[in-house]
């Protein structure tokens, strides 16, 4: 059902999405101050483009990093 839910989701519209995401990222990117906005529109992006299915946690938890998350397709 993931599978159908995400290939629907990107056919109406989730593509359009992701590629509007990058496209902020690449533009907040080259600003200096602006990597770390950057960065996130990128994880927004593939949030955008796979939404089913994918889950947070902290890496400070599993003791990788000290802050931070990061999305992972379970």
């Amino acid at each position: 059902m993931r599978f159908l839910g995400n290939i629907l989701w990107v056919v109406l519209g989730g593509l359009m999405a992701a590629l509007m995401w990058l496209i902020v990222g690449v533009i907040w990117c080259i600003t200096g101050i602006g990597i770390p906005i950057g960065l996130q529109c990128f994880k927004f992006a593939s949030l955008s483009l796979w939404p089913f299915g994918l889950q947070y946690f902290k890496f400070a938890k599993l003791g990788l990093m000290p802050l931070g998350a990061r999305v992972v397709n379970i």
